[in-house]
């Protein structure tokens, strides 16, 4: 790495993969106004936000293969191209199907950053380092995404919620020429053999590890709490609570607070407790949080602070969890890290898009029903932890060469 430091190289990473987080929350305190002015349902226009998340899990499926093919680099810049792309798109969508459409397409660039982050990380750190080079990335990558909301609710009150989908193609631009400039190309050379291995035959590999299994339904866990949190937070916020659109990206602050502390101390610890310990402390601490929302609000406590201070407990646990999760998915083929990325971010994506969905047609004018659906992903989440432990305790916990 001669051509670029450890914190450049962080800084850049960051960058490129909140690029996709920040596309999708930017526009969540838009979701109303995309309502009121296309004048359609409430699905449909939810549509426009899981869309982007179903798009983005197939996504991953092609960036890990390219670029363990072709090299980091250009699969990196190609998907925030068309990241870009996508926003202009959405910037001049006329009707909600035409916005749905240009957010996949959005949402197909973002994917880039997000798989080959993790790949490039695989390249440069051993196993011992990797967890907590990555909890430091999400760290520095989760500052854009915290201000998205923020930055979102003003945009939309002040000049319309199209203003979002300008600021996103501006600071796409930018990162993209940034990777240009500075992004070396690490896929090391003795594994272009392994690169040229099919996506299939990658993936049979992969599917093969029960460890590998589990390790990845933890991470997914762990996202699709936030996902179906922040897509139900709004409504409940502006339609049930009738708090103004800005107010959530206010409270959002807390979300983000409460990740990067717990990324934080991923960052701090997992060398020293060891990725299985700290994946088990965050699913725990999510199972409290989520059981203190639905107390909470099941008591009738129905404003903002039940929601949101019991979920920072949330995001704080994955922040503990996540990066150790993602590590050890990715490590179980450090030769095949960037195939090994995308089947976990398609994962990732896809079921949390499943879960957005799945909670759209609940009861939305109540937040304890999405209490109470938090915690039974909550609860599923220790279980894939106390299985990762057994599983290693036998034998099966270790990092595999090929």
């Amino acid at each position: 790495m001669s051509e670029i430091g450890p914190r450049k190289l962080i800084v850049l990473l960051a960058a490129a993969t909140a690029m996709g987080p920040f596309a999708m929350q930017i526009y969540l305190p838009a979701l109303p106004a995309v309502q009121g002015d296309f004048a359609t349902s409430l699905a449909l226009t939810q549509l426009t936000f899981s869309a982007f998340i179903f798009a983005i899990g197939p996504a991953q499926l092609l960036y890990g293969p390219l670029a363990d093919r072709w090299g980091r680099r250009p699969a990196l810049t190609g998907g925030l191209t068309l990241c870009f792309a996508g926003s202009v798109a959405c910037y001049l969508a006329p009707d909600i199907h035409w916005l749905i459409g240009a957010r996949m397409v959005q949402a197909v660039g973002g994917a880039a950053g997000l798989v080959i982050a993790r790949a490039i990380l695989s390249d440069v750190y051993g196993t011992d380092e990797m967890a907590g080079r990555l909890a430091t990335l999400v760290m520095v990558m989760v500052v854009a995404p915290t201000l998205a909301p923020l930055a979102g609710g003003y945009l939309t009150d002040w000049f319309g919620w199209r203003s979002l989908f300008l600021v996103v193609s501006v600071l796409g631009l930018a990162v993209t020429a940034a990777v240009l400039r500075w992004l070396p190309e690490t896929l090391p050379e003795e594994d272009e053999e392994t690169g040229r291995e099919s996506l299939a035959q990658g993936v049979r590999r992969l599917v093969g590890k029960p460890l590998f299994h589990a390790y990845s339904w933890q991470a997914v866990l762990s996202v699709g709490m936030f996902y179906v949190f922040i897509s139900a937070a709004p409504y409940l916020m502006e339609s049930v609570m009738n708090r103004p659109a800005k107010e959530y990206g206010f409270w959002f602050l807390l979300l983000a607070a409460g990740y990067t502390l717990g990324n934080l101390t991923s960052s701090r610890y997992s060398r020293r407790l060891g990725v299985d310990r700290m994946i088990l402390w965050g699913s725990l601490i999510a199972a409290a949080g989520t059981l203190a929302m639905g107390g909470l609000t099941g008591a009738g406590w129905w404003v903002p602070m039940a929601l949101f201070l019991p979920m920072t407990l949330v995001t704080y646990s994955s922040g503990l969890a996540a990066p150790n999760a993602q590590t050890g998915a990715v490590r179980q083929s450090p030769r095949r890290a960037g195939t090994a990325s995308s089947l976990l971010g398609f994962m990732q994506q896809t079921v949390g898009a499943l879960l957005v969905q799945f909670v759209s047609v609940l009861d939305n004018d109540s937040p304890v029903t999405l209490a109470v659906f938090l915690l039974v992903l909550a609860l599923l989440s220790v279980a894939c932890a106390l299985i990762i432990r057994a599983l290693a305790a036998r034998g099966d916990g270790r990092v595999r060469t090929a």
